[in-house]
């Protein structure tokens, strides 16, 4: 009975808000953006928004793993690391846009090219947000 009684007793205490203590609630955490998806919304949002740019914009592919082979296949046609995401072509020039996400950082062949080509006068930003791209895109279409 004793034993009974100080099980019914905890059994009420554990169930009291007041006796239990509070749970740290984890702080939230915003859903994070790959830069594949950045790169898709950059490029639907100019798509749809600037009819009048479509065939100027576009995304040069140079990610993703592939087999040595195939990767040896695409060097020698060409293919650089650390190209620009978008070229741009409008009004007679050539601007170039290298998105990252904000936490997303330039490997040493993208700091390459890009000061390879400022040097050479190319028109080349990087863009950590969705907001930073319309603001480059706008800069150039006014």
């Amino acid at each position: 009975n004793r034993n009974q009684k100080y099980k019914l007793d905890m059994a009420i205490n554990t169930n009291d808000k007041q006796t239990r203590p509070q749970k740290q609630q984890a702080p939230k955490v915003l859903p994070t953006i790959t830069e594949n998806q950045l790169t898709a919304m950059c490029f639907q949002w100019a798509w749809n928004q600037y009819p009048k740019t479509r065939n100027c914009l576009f995304h040069i592919v140079n990610e993703g793993k592939r087999s040595a082979r195939y990767g040896a296949t695409q060097k020698a046609m060409g293919l650089v690391s650390g190209v620009p995401d978008f070229c741009f072509v409008w009004n007679g020039a050539v601007h170039f846009c290298e998105l990252k996400t904000e936490n997303g950082k330039l490997s040493a062949n993208q700091i390459q090219i890009i000061e390879t080509w400022k040097y050479q006068g190319v028109k080349v930003e990087v863009a950590k947000s969705f907001e930073e791209f319309k603001k480059w895109f706008h800069s150039i279409v006014k």
